[in-house]
Parts: C-alpha cells; structure tokens; sequence
C-alpha cells in the first residue's frame, strides 16, 4: 500500500519577500468585428500605468511604485528586478542572527523531536565536531558532549576546542567525514549527522523557529540566485498575464516557464526568480469584498490601521475611513487631457460598457424588506435605503449615487488637485488592500497549518499539502 507523506518541508518557511502588483489600462472600444469569429471583441485594452509594493515577510513595506506610463509592462518588469537585486539578494546574503529567549533554550533542550519533519532527535551531546588541540591543531572527529567535559576539566575554552578561523586542509577534512569513533571517549560517532539536533531560526528576523535535524535544517536553506519570489495579482490568469508574456517575452532573456490552465489562461508564470501569482486562484473575492471583510463593523483610526497595517505604512492616518473601501474608477475615460483635469469626472463618465447601465436618474431606492419582495414593517429609517437597479426608470447610469459621492469625498479629503493625482491614489489603495488581505491571509493559514500559501499557486495545491501534514501529525 502506498502512503502519501508530507514531504515539501520548504513550505514551511515563509517567503522572505514578495511584491504585490496592478495595472490599468485605456479602453478602446472596437466597432467592427470579423464576422467569421465566435468571440465578440468590445475593447482593446492598453496599459497605461503600474503600482506595486514590495512586503518583506514580517508585513514591512520594503518599497512603493506609483507610476503613469504608456510602457508600464516593460518599466515595471525592470523596477521590479532593480528591487530583486538591491533589496532582496543584499538582505537574504546577510541573514540575522538567532535571537533566543529562555524560554526558547528550556524548549531546545528539551525537545526530543524535529518541528519539521517531526521525526526523533538525536541529542546535541552526540553531534560529530571538529576537535582542535590547545595549540589550534585538527586532531580529529569527537562528539560534542565529549568536547566539553573536556573542556571544563582542563579550564580550556569550548570555542577554540571546535572552531578553527583557518579552514582545514582536504586531507583533514577526509579524516574529520571517514572517522567513525570519537577521539576522547572512543565510542561510535554517528554515521548519519544529518540526524543531529540544530536550532533552526528565521534568517529573516532572527526568531528561533525549532528544534531541527541538521539534514531538514539544510532544506530550508534559502538560495538568494535562485529563490522564487511571488508577484501576486487579483485577476492576473483572466487579464494582467497577458500583457505580461506577450511583452515580456520580446524583453527578457530569462527562461519563461508557463503552467498552462488551458490555450489562454495561465495558472502561473516564471521568469527568472519571478513567479506570478494570482489571488484569485486561492478564492479570493472582489477586492471590494476583501476590503469590507477586513474593514468588518465601524473603527476607529487606530483599529483600521491594525486591519491595514501595510496601508498604514503608506497612507496619512485620516485618510484610512475612505481608503479601505473600494474606490470608483472612469475605466472608459480616454481622452488624452484627462490626467490634467482639475475636476473629478462626471456620474456618466464612471460608465463602462461590461459593467452596463444599472442605475436611473432619479435615484430610486427601497428598504431591506422590500429588496426581498416583501412589504415594509414601517420601522425603516431613511438612512436604511438602498439605491436599486430594478425600478422601470430608464438606467442612465453604470455606478450608484452612494458609489459617486465616496469617490467626490476621496477627490475632496485627499486633496486631488487633477485626475491624474486620483488615478495614482486609486491604483495605490488598490495594490495596498490587496497586499494587506495577501498578509491577513498568509499568517492565518500559517498559524493554522505552519506552512505559508505563497509557496504555493493555488488553494487546491495548498491544501493538499496541509491535509497530508495534518495526517502525519
């Protein structure tokens, strides 16, 4: 009978970087099709800006970009690879050192079993050292343990027993691997040393992290050429890798490797030690929806800024209220000037042809009960009403006048001088909210299950792993 054992112990670190990312575009609107072609082209879409941040692992904002440009695929793709190579490698090739409390030491030494693989330690007394006689001079292999009784008997530092500044020579090295039997004590040295007991940690923060064999220790090890980190979309299958392989094909001389869904859709995309994502794929809803469920009831300043802790690092505290709630946008607004517009668009100009007109003029509205068909039990307030799409007025309008007047309140309590300075904080909030419910996410699942979903790239992939996790556990 085959068992199927978690095994993918990488998963379990988190990512020490990864960048959130969005886009917009022009939309064109096609007038003829071909005739001879079962899908209806509407628009023809043309990036023309880019924002991203870059998160380190503890939620810290690492850098923002915030920029309008007709070449936005190929300046945000070399921004981004400036941030891998100025940021990213420089930290990962200087990792912290291990920070233990007390507390940590009493769990160390008492641990009898590996936090990752789960399997028997073996004691860190038996681990196979390297022993150095009192004149710095290799000797030979001996156990730990071994080493310092030695040490306290003859008032040698342990330090200088095991450590030599100068590495050895390959002839010593032979004799350090093939010895079998301890030096001092003359018992049998573990032929495994991959079973010894190490203290894994966060080269990151410096957190310990376990007790580790040294073999699963060595798994962890983060490469910083060649680690994978993710750039993460909302939508990215369905629209934003597209703009990125046709482009990024023509401009990169990385190796492009695709995991196809089927001939249009991408499940993801790696370039080089970039690996897209979409948030979709881990049953992420709108981004509408993901900012109410992490907005939840009324909150204070202080309490939002710990639901958006990201966006917090970003955004002057209060302008938070009207931040983490989705903005409106004039996706159909093309003129060349408009950047340059003192004036937030008009009501009909937030219309667009996918999202259709839904609303009247006169803004008709009606109450939860009768929304449901039902009759009102008179105990509906004013402030109760809903703006509805199903009276028999003619529908003149794609956005609700609630909808309008929160991107009127944006424009006027963030002080956008031009549209171009809305469009910018637009596509900020956008890329914040997502990156601070990517964050939520990420440390949820890894309180759950200790293992981090961005290793993954998709829900089912993820939960795969944690399911046969939880088994062998």
């Amino acid at each position: 009978m085959h068992i199927m054992k978690f095994k993918n112990y990488k998963a379990i670190e988190n990512v020490p970087f990864y960048f959130v990312k969005d886009l917009e575009a022009d939309s064109d609107l096609i007038e003829i099709n071909d005739i001879n072609e079962k899908t209806i082209k509407l628009q023809k879409q043309k990036p023309n800006s880019y924002g991203y941040v870059l998160i380190q692992t503890d939620g810290k904002l690492a850098k923002e970009i915030a920029r309008r440009t007709p070449n936005s695929i190929v300046e945000s793709w070399k921004s981004i690879q400036c941030g891998l190579e100025e940021i990213i490698k420089p930290k990962l090739r200087n990792p912290e050192k291990i920070v233990m409390t007390e507390r940590d030491w009493r769990t160390h030494k008492s641990a009898i079993r590996c936090y990752i693989c789960e399997g028997k330690l073996q004691e860190t007394r038996y681990n196979k050292v390297k022993y150095f006689d009192s004149a710095r001079k290799f000797i030979s292999s001996a156990h730990h343990g071994c080493v310092k009784i030695k040490c306290e008997a003859t008032e040698e530092k342990l330090v200088e027993a095991m450590y030599h500044t100068q590495g050895l020579s390959i002839e010593e090295e032979n004799i350090f691997k093939n010895v079998i039997k301890c030096y001092i004590c003359k018992m049998s040295l573990r032929a495994d040393i991959n079973d010894n007991k190490v203290r894994d940690h966060d080269h990151f923060t410096g957190k310990y992290h376990g007790p580790a064999h040294r073999g699963c220790n060595l798994q962890l090890q983060i490469k910083p050429d060649e680690i994978k980190i993710p750039l993460i979309y909302h939508g990215g299958k369905h629209y934003d890798f597209h703009h990125k392989v046709r482009e990024l094909g023509l401009v990169s001389e990385d190796k492009i490797e695709i995991i196809a869904d089927n001939m249009e859709n991408y499940k993801t995309i790696i370039i080089g030690q970039i690996k897209f994502i979409d948030s979709c794929q881990f049953q992420f809803p709108s981004l509408e929806k993901v900012a109410s469920n992490l907005r939840g009831q009324e909150k204070s300043l202080e309490q939002l800024a710990k639901c958006f802790p990201i966006m917090a690092q970003s955004i002057p505290q209060h302008l938070l209220p009207i931040l983490t709630q989705k903005s409106e946008y004039s996706y159909e607004l093309n003129d060349p000037g408009r950047f340059s517009r003192t004036e937030l668009p008009s009501r009909k100009e937030f219309n667009t042809v996918l999202g259709e007109l839904n609303y009247c003029e006169n803004g008709c509205k009606k109450c939860k009960h009768e929304i449901k068909g039902k009759k009102c039990n008179g105990e509906c307030k004013k402030g109760d009403l809903k703006e509805v799409d199903d009276c028999e007025h003619k529908k003149i309008y794609t956005i609700s006048q609630k909808q309008y007047k929160h991107a009127q309140k944006v424009w006027e309590e963030a002080k956008c001088k031009t549209f171009g300075d809305y469009h910018d904080l637009y596509l900020r909030t956008d890329v914040l909210i997502l990156a601070d419910s990517i964050q939520r996410f990420r440390m949820t699942m890894k309180e759950v299950s200790g293992l981090d979903p961005l290793n993954y790239i998709t829900l089912p992939s993820f939960a795969f792993d944690m399911a046969k996790k939880d088994d062998q556990g």
